[in-house]
């Protein structure tokens, strides 16, 4: 039961790093849509 919730907590934060990772990956690619518009 132990090892199951550890293995689980360990799930958990692989999927935050990757949400995280997908967030950061989100707004840097609307920060260069940004740019793109103000430079135009």
């Amino acid at each position: 039961m132990h090892d199951t919730t550890r293995k689980r907590a360990k799930g958990d934060e692989n999927l935050r790093r990757i949400c995280t990772a997908k967030i950061a990956n989100a707004n840097a690619h609307a920060l260069r849509n940004c740019t793109i518009v103000y430079r135009n």
